[in-house]
């Protein structure tokens, strides 16, 4: 932690409080957007509570009677993300269920102390490694005293283990918010890696590190399930298929690979999927509700995300959401993630909103450069 940076008033709860904002030595005051700490109500110093701040606004104090006695003062709003046990070397985040109390000091937090704490799981356990997909929109100050965009990581475990969807709008940089998933995996894990790609937009993908890359153009889909293989990335291309055909022969391919993990012809891998609402909806359904039983990961990558349904939706264990048109999703949206309707309509090119159940708060962030 830095220096004291403010002191709490009576405005407090569980999930946000108020407090009057002092001045710092490095720099004027705390901003929007950065992260600050404060004591635990009843257990003190050793569990810091963990906030971020959220708006900050100017008032006058009136010291006397004449306009040159007034005092310009700032308050602002944080928003609680939890509590954490700073000497617990895993810093897992716990849910607050007492509110600060009035009149506790507010301080700014280290980048690397924070970047330490959202490096693991809601159970305290380091992702394995991180995968670094972005920067927050959210600052801290490092030891240095600069002020610094975190790093966003993801977990490559809660990954490749469950249910991914990417959706925005065309032009909001989807596919290449996969390509840097695709990167960090080949990077970071073994996983082998197969996608779906009718546009051919997944052959520019990074080749580095131990895997083999692998493009195909099948007529036949049964001959899908053998070009998956360890530390291979394979992308599966329709450029000899007519238009109208693309569909059914994805949804065949899908059949195809479930058919091969169901008899284990195949090893288990992650399936990236482009345009994912064009996918034959009862062949899709049943591969995300029971494919991480038998190894099958999927990204889902859409535009129009409320023609996969509620059902699909709600198995998407992790949400990287862009700015939206699809004005049925953003109604599901308002019963799953009501504080952040807001935000995805106002996101610009790059920016998203990522909600994942590995992780205690939902996040706003901008995908970082390759």
């Amino acid at each position: 932690m830095r220096e004291h940076s403010g002191i709490v008033t009576n405005d407090t709860s569980t999930t946000q409080f108020s407090f009057v904002v002092s001045p710092l030595k490095n720099r004027a005051q705390v901003e929007k957007n950065d992260y600050i700490a404060l004591n635990h109500p009843t257990l003190g110093e050793i569990y810091p509570i963990i906030a971020t701040v959220q708006e900050i606004r100017s008032y006058e104090q009136v010291a006397g009677s004449t306009l040159s006695e007034r005092v310009g003062k700032m308050m602002a709003t944080a928003e609680i993300i939890g509590y954490t046990d700073i000497e617990d070397k895993n810093k897992q985040i716990q849910t607050l269920v007492i509110p600060p109390n009035p009149g506790s000091r507010v301080y700014l937090l280290y980048s690397e102390f924070l970047e330490q704490i959202f490096t693991t799981d809601t159970q305290g356990k380091p992702y394995n490694p991180p995968l670094h997909i972005a920067k927050a929109t959210k600052t801290a100050i490092n030891q240095k005293e600069e002020t610094k965009h975190l790093n966003y990581y993801l977990d490559p475990k809660n990954l490749t283990n469950t249910h991914t969807l990417i959706t925005a709008v065309d032009t909001s940089g989807k596919t290449y918010t996969a390509k840097l998933l695709i990167k960090e995996l080949v990077n970071k894990t073994q996983q082998p890696i197969l996608i779906f790609d009718p546009y051919n937009e997944y052959s520019t993908t990074d080749k580095q590190h131990q895997f083999k890359y692998k493009t195909i153009n099948l007529t036949k889909s049964e001959k899908l399930a053998k070009t998956i293989k360890q530390k291979q990335v394979t992308t599966l291309t329709s450029q000899n298929i007519e238009p109208e055909d693309k569909n059914s022969f994805y949804t065949q391919a899908l059949k195809t690979l479930w058919k091969a993990r169901l008899n284990e012809t195949t090893p288990p891998f992650t399936l990236i999927i482009e345009n994912a609402e064009k996918i034959e909806l009862k062949t899709l359904e049943q591969v995300v509700y029971e494919g991480t039983k038998y190894g099958i990961s999927l990204i889902l990558i859409s535009k129009q995300p409320s023609q996969l349904g509620i059902n699909i939706l709600s198995q998407m264990t992790t949400q990287i959401i862009g700015k939206t048109a699809d004005s049925n999703y953003l109604i599901f949206l308002e019963n799953t993630l009501p504080q952040q309707v807001t935000k995805i309509t106002g996101l610009k090119q790059g920016e998203w909103i990522i909600n994942t159940n590995s992780q205690q708060q939902t996040t706003q962030m901008t995908t970082r450069n390759r």
